[in-house]
C-alpha cells in the first residue's frame, strides 16, 4: 500500500521539479531583443499599455543592455499620448542616464511641450537654457518664443523679458523682428529699475541694450520728478503764512541739474571756463529764453574724494534728475559708479574710454586744448594768417593752451611772434597789449597780415 502511495508522489514532484526547472529555464534565456522585438509589434497593434509594460521590463531588467535606452524612450512616449506627468517623470529620468543618447534632443523637445502643457514655465526656460548650451540652433528659439508668449500671457513680463534675453542670439532674422517688438512692448510694463537691472545682467544684444537703458533711464527721471514734487509738495506745506510757494497755474518747476566741477585747486580755471560754456548755452547772458532747469553747482575743489559726499547731497536733498562733471578721468570714473548705483544718469568731461555700454547711466565728451589749437591753426592758415602775438591768462588753462599752440603752430607754418600773461582778475589790458604792438610792428613787413587791437579779425567759419 505504501508503495503505491509513494510513487504517485514521487511522479507529482518530478512534473512540478520539472515545470519549476522549465520556467527557470525559460526566464535565463529571455532575449532583450525578443522582448524588444514583441513591444515593437504590441505598439504597433495598438496593445499600448501591454507594449509600454513590456518596454518598461526590457529597461529595468537589462538597464545596461544597448537596447534599454530605447525601451525607455517608446515606454516615454506611450504615456505622453495617456498620461503626460508620468512621461514627464521618464523623459526627465533618460535625460539624467543618457544625456548624450541620440534621442535627447527630440526628448528636450518632447519635455518642453509637456513643461508648456502642465504650465511649468520655469522647468521650461530652465530646460532651453541647458539646450541652447549643448545643442545651439534655431529650434529652442522657435520653442522659446512659445515660452516668451506664455510668459507674457501669464503676465510675467520681467521672465518673458529673461527669456527673450537668453534665445535672441541664436534667432533668424523674423524670430528677431518679433522678439524686439515684444522687448519693447514688454518693458513698458516693468515698473522698478531693479528688475530692469536683473534682466540687463543676462542680456549681451546691443539692439536689446539700447531700449532696455531707455526705459531704465525714462524710469529714473519719473521717480526723480515724482520726488521733486513731493519735495514741493512738503515745502509747500511747510510755508510760512502769507508765502505762496505755489507754482502758477500751468508752469511746470524747474528741473533741478547738478554741476560738479573743479572751481578751485589746480584746474579751477578749466572748470570755471566749461561753468560759463554752461551758461552760455543755457541763454543765461543773453535775451533769449532760457530752459526751465535751475543748475545746482558744486565744487569739488579739483580733489576726487569729495565727489561721493557731493553727489550723495545732490540727490538726497536736490533730487537732481541728472549731473553735469566732473573733469578728468579718474574723477569720471568714479562719478560713473556712482550715478549707476543712483540711477542718475551723468555727462561727464573726459576722453577716457569708460565704456559706456556697460554704464548706461554715464556719458562722456570733452574737446580738448590740443583739439582747441588744432582748429584755430586750421582756420587761421585757411584765412592766411602767418603770425601770431598770443595774450592769455596766467592760470593752468592759458598757460597750457599757449604751450600746446606755440609747440604745434610750425605744422601749420604759423609763427608765434610774441606772447604775454595777464592775471586772470584784471579787467584792463592795456598794459599787455601796448607790450604785444610795438614788437608786432617792429617784426611785421610790408604784405604780412599780423593783425593790430585796431584790426579785428572776424574768421569766416
Amino acid at each position: 500500500m505504501k508503495a503505491r502511495l509513494i510513487i504517485p508522489i514521487v511522479i507529482l514532484s518530478l512534473l512540478v521539479w520539472g515545470c519549476a526547472a522549465s520556467r527557470y529555464v525559460g526566464l535565463q534565456k529571455e532575449d532583450p531583443y525578443q522582448l524588444y522585438t514583441r513591444a515593437m509589434e504590441l505598439q504597433s497593434s495598438g496593445e499600448l499599455s501591454q507594449a509600454y509594460s513590456t518596454f518598461i521590463h526590457l529597461w529595468k531588467s537589462y538597464p545596461d543592455h544597448p537596447l534599454a535606452r530605447e525601451a525607455l524612450f517608446y515606454a516615454a512616449t506611450i504615456k505622453d499620448k495617456t498620461d503626460p506627468q508620468k512621461a514627464t517623470e521618464l523623459y526627465e529620468r533618460f535625460l539624467k542616464l543618457y544625456p548624450l543618447s541620440s534621442f535627447t534632443n527630440t526628448i528636450r523637445e518632447s519635455l518642453f511641450e509637456d513643461y508648456l502643457r502642465q504650465k511649468e514655465y520655469d522647468k521650461a526656460y530652465k530646460l532651453i537654457y541647458t539646450s541652447l548650451n549643448l545643442y545651439p540652433g534655431p529650434i529652442w528659439s522657435s520653442l522659446g518664443m512659445r515660452l516668451v508668449n506664455a510668459y507674457v500671457d501669464a503676465d510675467k513680463p520681467k521672465d518673458a523679458l529673461n527669456t527673450i534675453a537668453l534665445i535672441y542670439g541664436t534667432a533668424d532674422t523674423h524670430t528677431k523682428e518679433s522678439l524686439l517688438s515684444i522687448w519693447k512692448s514688454t518693458l513698458a510694463e516693468i515698473k522698478t529699475e531693479e528688475d530692469l537691472r536683473s534682466v540687463e545682467k543676462i542680456t549681451r544684444e546691443p539692439e536689446l541694450l539700447d531700449t532696455l537703458h531707455a526705459r531704465m533711464s525714462k524710469l529714473s527721471l519719473g521717480s526723480n520728478i515724482q520726488a521733486l514734487g513731493q519735495a514741493q509738495t512738503n515745502l509747500q506745506g511747510q510755508a510760512p503764512e502769507g508765502l505762496n510757494v505755489q507754482e502758477s497755474e500751468g508752469k511746470l518747476p524747474a528741473c533741478p541739474i547738478g554741476i560738479i566741477l573743479p572751481l578751485s585747486g589746480k584746474w579751477g580755471s578749466i572748470g570755471y571756463k566749461i561753468l560759463k560754456g554752461i551758461e552760455l548755452a543755457s541763454n543765461v547772458f543773453s535775451p533769449n529764453k532760457t530752459p526751465n532747469v535751475e543748475f545746482i553747482v558744486r565744487d569739488y575743489a579739483s580733489d576726487e574724494k569729495n565727489i561721493p559726499g557731493i553727489i550723495e547731497d545732490l540727490d538726497k536733498n536736490y533730487h537732481v534728475l541728472a549731473i553735469m562733471g566732473p573733469v578728468g578721468e579718474k574723477a569720471a570714473t568714479s562719478t560713473c559708479e556712482i550715478a549707476e548705483f543712483r540711477g542718475i544718469p551723468a555727462f561727464v568731461f573726459t576722453q577716457a574710454d569708460l565704456k559706456t555700454q556697460e554704464k548706461p547711466f554715464c556719458f562722456n565728451n570733452f574737446v580738448s586744448i590740443s583739439t582747441q589749437v588744432k582748429s584755430l591753426l586750421s582756420v587761421a592758415k585757411d584765412t592766411g594768417i602767418t603770425k601770431f602775438a598770443i595774450l592769455y591768462p596766467k592760470d593752468h588753462f592759458g598757460i597750457t593752451m599757449t604751450s600746446v599752440f606755440k609747440k604745434l603752430a610750425p605744422q601749420w607754418d604759423i609763427e608765434v611772434v610774441r606772447d604775454t600773461s595777464y592775471s586772470p582778475d584784471e579787467v584792463d589790458f592795456k598794459n599787455e597789449i601796448l607790450s604785444l604792438v610795438p614788437v608786432l610792428k617792429e617784426q611785421g613787413k610790408e604784405g604780412d597780415n599780423i593783425p593790430t587791437p585796431a584790426t579785428p579779425i572776424v574768421p569766416d567759419f
